[in-house]
């Protein structure tokens, strides 16, 4: 049996792994908005195996496990070899970027159902092979449990080093080879020629592994703003793929998921050049002003903002968040043609991530300067106006403030491109983050400028003296920038209302696109459509899809999953199985609506929680595997501990742990900004052993209900189990996007509480009165403590089920908890389980 769940382990391993690779895949190969959209219904068809294997039971009988394990996991690896080499070639038609109105046709969506159909083959493939052992081993559901989510828990802690050490090509195809080595594990050791063809297919993607390293030929093609004839550099992490064109005459330029470009300076244009160049436009204003001293630059990218900073005779501290531009291209691979930039003794690079880094770090500088920082990347979890950003947050301009030297001057430079004006929004963002610092008018502290589609914002502690705001005046005009907002400004126009009134969010409901500052617990600086006319833009579809693209794909896709829910899930009840809800119907109907509950519960907290410890952890891979790995790991433990129980006492566990989560979580939502507050300045060593304590605790609760609501049922509909194992897949991807709609319009507390009641809904699906049972059929011991457990009202009859028990309350031989009803007849009818007898 334990060779069973260790193959189990292997393919939730693959699934996880591949779950994870394809959305870098898709991030680099799609725009951002579908990255999130394709791998959100290629999860899809992990739901869609359990109800599969619901309405065609017949076709899986128990007596075939093994071969139908080994089968299916198979066609998991051969599928999967197939969509790799389907989305290393495909993309989708059209621009869908900031500067161009998206345009849809019929070749973009017959692109996206391809897309989409390929990937979630092999998804569904690793869905059967989980949907055939919860069915069937249903007897031991703790102990394959654990399994299951260790093995995802261990992709989790893979993920990163496979795509850092092989590529994205080649950690799917190692995933293939997991995969098929699963099928070698499933298969009897006296079968035929199946685990001989598995074992071959499995050495068979491993060499092709090692000669795809050798000598590439599976690779991402050319796509978006990147020409793959031109790459001399690429190379994949967890949250990105990093690529340097070097074309003729021009200097190299890096990529980031072939949308974000940053050019590669070299240090000798530190001597060169004068006022008005690229270097001194509105990016860099603030050197007009501020010259020798200490400049902070967060995400300093190719050197554009550090040459500037140089040039003004400042020595640079420089924050990038991502390991490959920092190490890889700027210190070893591209240091000669950067001219050692990045090596100067004037010139210490940090590899942080920005705002974590000003919280922590104890100096003060001149200047702190941000600009353009962003990836128009996925991540696990959403893409872009889907992504939280903690760098563009009242808080975060709260910790710039205290960085800076008495005179010092926080610089952002963002797009000014209506409808959305990110860079009003940041000075939004700067009143208020002044306003809790104590300044009662704003206006003596803010200079705001822009050319073409780019401004910048300049914010001091204290006022701005005359004569730095005359020379700031003098420099926008002889650099060709537009003042947007100066201090003593005679006009009174929006900008200076909105700097200068007492109230000024009646001038910020002016703007079409929401401007409104945002915070911690709401991070989404990019999301620009108001929460209270969420619903308007929504039926305001064609709106939606010019001025806020994400938004509009992230509600395509909560109708998408809807109706899917209601093809996949509803329609073959109701056309192949319409018989099961003709006998108590109430009954299977809320046990059904317990994993229902239980999926939408896990993925939103699981959401919420990956949101909120990305600012403590301080990395975006440090927030994925200590969150997700601890999480799984921990629920895992949760269903071992199940296991424990006696029969009697597993209703009663299930109430615990259902409380226990749901106080845990709505607890959460108030104190962890209070924890994180006091504990954020630690190592990094501590912060990940908090963070990994704080979400085992509710996790080990989490992990114990699924498989206790198993056992709970199958004692009453043990045919509803795989139809259960589906609506919770179903649901876990219906839960992802609605918790990223909670979250971006209401915060990440309100997405912890709604998690919260999604496990007290739960709660209330378990605490009924069981249905009587036909006269005559033997007992359930969960039965009778559930009934035990919920006194029923005094006008309720006995249930027929206590008619067949003798007098003196004596239940039945302990047993593998024998169903109220026949079992149909592919149920798994176990032996006799040895153990203390019920009381």
């Amino acid at each position: 049996m334990r060779r069973l769940f260790a193959g189990v382990g292997l393919v939730t391993c693959s699934t996880l792994l591949l779950e994870v690779v394809l959305t870098r895949i898709f991030s680099y190969t799609l725009y951002y908005h579908f990255a999130f959209l394709v791998i959100s219904l290629a999860l899809f068809g992990l739901g869609v195996s359990g109800v599969v294997l619901y309405v065609r039971s017949e076709r899986y009988p128990r007596e075939r496990l093994e071969e139908l394990l080994a089968r299916h996991a198979t066609r998991f690896a051969l599928w999967t070899l197939v969509a790799l080499v389907y989305v290393l070639y495909h993309g989708v038609t059209g621009k869908f970027d900031l500067f161009h109105k998206p345009q849809f046709t019929s070749q973009t969506f017959f692109e996206l159902a391809m897309l989409y159909g390929v990937t979630a083959v092999p998804m569904y493939y690793g869905g059967m092979v989980v949907s055939l052992a919860i069915t069937h081993l249903r007897e031991r559901i703790g102990e394959l449990y654990f399994f299951d989510l260790a093995g995802a828990a261990l992709g989790c802690v893979l993920a990163g080093p496979l795509l850092y050490g092989l590529g994205a090509e080649n950690a799917v195809l190692l995933v293939a080879a997991v995969a098929a080595s699963a099928a070698v594990v499933f298969q009897p050791r006296p079968a035929g020629r199946l685990p001989v063809r598995s074992a071959l297919l499995a050495l068979a993607l491993l060499a092709l592994v090692g000669l795809n390293l050798l000598r590439p030929t599976l690779r991402v093609g050319s796509f978006k703003e990147v020409d793959e004839s031109f790459v001399t550099f690429a190379r994949w992490n967890s949250f990105s793929r990093v690529v340097v064109e070097e074309r003729p005459e021009k200097r190299p330029a890096m990529y980031i998921d072939a949308m974000a470009k940053t050019e590669i300076h070299h240090a000798r244009e530190v001597e060169e050049g004068g006022p008005g160049d690229e270097y001194m436009g509105a990016a860099g204003l603030v050197y007009a002003i501020r010259r020798d001293g200490e400049a902070l630059i967060v995400g300093p990218g190719g050197g554009t903002d550090v040459v500037s900073a140089l040039r003004a005779g400042h020595r640079v501290t420089g924050v990038e968040i991502n390991p490959i531009i920092a190490d890889e291209v700027m210190r070893e691979r591209f240091a000669e043609a950067s001219g050692g930039l990045y090596l100067r003794p004037d010139v210490r690079i940090e590899v942080a991530e920005g705002r974590s880094f000003v919280h922590r770090d104890t100096r003060f500088y001149d200047v702190i300067q941000a600009t353009m920082v962003d990836t128009w990347a996925a991540t696990a979890s959403g893409a872009f106006a889907l992504t939280e950003n903690y760098l563009y947050t009242v808080e975060a301009f709260e910790d710039f403030l205290r960085r800076l030297k008495p005179d010092g001057i926080v610089s952002f430079t963002r797009w000014c491109i209506p409808p959305d004006m990110e860079c009003i929004r940041v000075i939004t963002l700067a009143r208020e983050a002044l306003r809790r610092a104590g300044v009662a008018d704003a206006g003596d502290h803010v200079f705001a400028a822009w050319k073409s589609t780019i401004g910048t914002v300049l914010v001091r502690r204290t006022p701005f003296p005359p004569e730095e705001v005359g020379a700031l005046l003098g420099a926008t005009e002889e650099r060709g920038l537009t003042p947007m907002y100066y201090p003593g400004q005679p006009r009174r126009d929006t900008i200076a209302r909105l700097v200068r009134d007492p109230d000024p969010a009646p001038v910020a409901d002016a703007f079409p696109a929401d401007i409104s500052p945002v915070y911690d617990d709401r991070p989404f600086f990019f999301y620009g459509v108001r929460p209270r006319e969420l619903l308007a833009a929504a039926l305001d579809f064609d709106w939606l899809m010019i001025n806020s693209f994400s938004v509009a794909v992230l509600l395509a896709l909560f109708a998408i999953v809807g109706l899917l829910v209601l093809a996949f899930i509803v329609v073959p009840l109701v056309v192949h199985r319409r018989d099961v809800l003709r006998e108590r119907p109430m009954s299977k109907l809320r046990d059904l609506s317990y994993f229902v509950c239980l999926g939408v519960g896990f993925i939103v907290v699981e959401v919420a929680l990956l949101q909120r410890f990305g600012l403590f952890l301080g990395h975006p891979s440090y927030s994925l595997v200590v969150v997700l790995c601890s999480l799984l790991l921990a629920s895992g433990a949760g269903s071992m501990l199940s296991e424990r129980f006696a029969e009697r006492r597993r209703l009663v566990a299930l109430v615990v742990a259902a409380s226990a989560v749901a106080v845990l979580v709505a607890a959460y939502a108030f104190l962890l900004p209070w924890a994180f507050d006091r504990w954020i300045g630690l190592a990094l060593a501590p912060r990940i052993a908090i963070a990994a304590a704080l979400v085992a605790l509710p996790g080990l609760g989490m992990g114990m209900l699924l498989p206790s609501g198993v056992r709970l049922i199958s004692g009453r509909h043990p045919e509803l189990i795989p139809w259960g194992w589906g609506l919770n897949g179903a649901a876990s991807v219906f839960g992802s996007v609605g918790a990223m709609i909670v979250a971006m319009n209401l915060g990440s507390r309100a997405t912890l509480l709604a998690g919260a009641a999604c496990y007290l809904l739960a709660l209330l699906a378990a605490l009924r009165r069981p249905a009587a049972a036909p006269a005559g059929a033997g007992g359930d011991a969960e039965a009778r403590a559930a009934a035990e457990a919920v006194p029923a009202p005094p006008q309720t009859e006995t249930p027929a089920e206590d008619a067949g028990t003798p007098a003196g309350g004596t239940t039945a031989e302990p047993s593998a908890e024998p169903p109220l009803t026949p079992p149909p007849p592919d149920a798994n009818l176990t032996p006799e389980k040895k153990g203390d007898p019920s009381p």
